[in-house]
């Protein structure tokens, strides 16, 4: 089993191929839906899946810790009470698991 953390930059950039984004777009500060829904899902995998922290994600995406969290927290709703960002979650975490070599998913 290996135990390598990805950079946050390596997981944006994975969720950005997943949901076929451009990366400068997604990182930038527009709040076009598509771009909002792969910052949030980055952000919900980076703290669940990888145990970043709201505020070393906060300061990648350049936004307001609040921001972040209020965004985890939508997304901690989603994934308990909807089926298809329930599924988006476990592709992205078994593509990621894939991606960097890991065996075990971190729930």
């Amino acid at each position: 089993m290996s135990t390598y953390i990805p950079t946050l930059d390596e997981v944006f950039k994975l969720c950005c191929e997943y949901f076929n984004t451009d990366y400068h777009i997604a990182i930038s500060r527009g709040r076009l839906k598509e771009n909002v829904k792969v910052r949030q899902y980055f952000a919900y995998i980076s703290l669940t899946h990888y145990g970043y922290s709201n505020n070393e994600i906060s300061k990648y995406l350049n936004k307001l810790h609040s921001t972040v969290s209020q965004g985890i927290k939508k997304y901690h709703f989603f994934y308990d009470n909807y089926a298809d960002c329930k599924k988006i979650v476990d592709e992205l975490k078994q593509l990621s698991n894939e991606r960097f070599d890991r065996d075990i998913l971190r729930d």
